[in-house]
């Protein structure tokens, strides 16, 4: 198979986060977008989203994966709601929001429902999120109803 046939998975990754050690990179062709250490949530996001315009007009976009650090705040909160709902909306991929499985209770229950926000804003039912190698993959967005 011809390399630019094979979809690209982009991830982003925050800094002090951890990379997703279930993304089986085999045969994979990937951008890896890493926050620099002065760089801010906010300039982060807007230079991922550059990256991510610059990509040409073919290129299928199979997977995002936003590997988040433990942070709660409005500001970290917001940028990751922009990021994903943009990226959802350009590409029209599956997003996945990925957090270390060390992550305790609280943040996982914020990463769940940033998840479904972002996934309810989009219309979108192909985001999720995931911890570890051993999660299992569910939406966080159900489908929608289907009359018969």
């Amino acid at each position: 198979m011809n390399t630019q046939t094979r979809p690209l998975t982009i991830i982003v990754l925050e800094s002090a986060s951890s990379w997703p050690t279930w993304f089986d990179q085999s045969g994979q062709r990937e951008v890896v977008i890493r926050q620099g250490e002065d760089e801010s949530l906010s300039d982060l996001r807007h230079r991922t989203l550059a990256e991510v315009a610059a990509l040409p007009t073919d290129e299928s976009v199979a997977l995002c994966i936003i590997a988040c650090a433990e942070r709660v705040d409005r500001s970290a909160q917001a940028n990751r709601r922009c990021l994903g709902a943009a990226i959802v909306r350009r590409l029209d991929c599956s997003l996945t929001f990925h957090a270390s499985d060390r992550t305790q209770g609280r943040f996982r229950h914020v990463l769940s429902a940033l998840a479904a926000d972002v996934g309810q804003e989009c219309g979108a039912q192909n985001i999720c999120v995931r911890f570890s190698r051993h999660d299992s993959i569910v939406p966080l967005v159900a489908p929608p109803s289907r009359v018969a």
